[in-house]
């Protein structure tokens, strides 16, 4: 098995072992706080999930990702964040 075959399946596990701890969880526990202060249980399941997808797009359609980044997230960053992603055809 090669290491990336590995990480793989480490990644697998992990959302194996996830969705059996959300699978569990009633109405209530979902507005339990998380260890994230000001964070609910939905709210960091919901975070994972946003870059669980964007990290998809990214490896699936590049041109996507960084179309979306610059346009939501980086929007609001720093203009050094922003310059720091490249355009599709590789302009900045």
């Amino acid at each position: 098995m090669t290491p990336y075959d590995e990480l793989l399946d480490d990644l697998a596990a992990e959302h194996r072992a996830l969705d059996a701890v959300l699978a569990r969880m009633t109405d209530a526990q979902w507005d339990l706080p998380s260890h994230a202060p000001g964070w609910l249980a939905r709210d960091q399941v919901a975070h994972l999930a946003h870059f669980d997808e964007a990290a998809a797009l990214a490896i699936t359609d590049a041109d996507a990702f960084a179309r979306g980044c610059r346009r939501h997230a980086c929007g609001r960053g720093s203009r050094r964040v922003r310059e720091a992603i490249p355009r599709p055809g590789g302009a900045r």
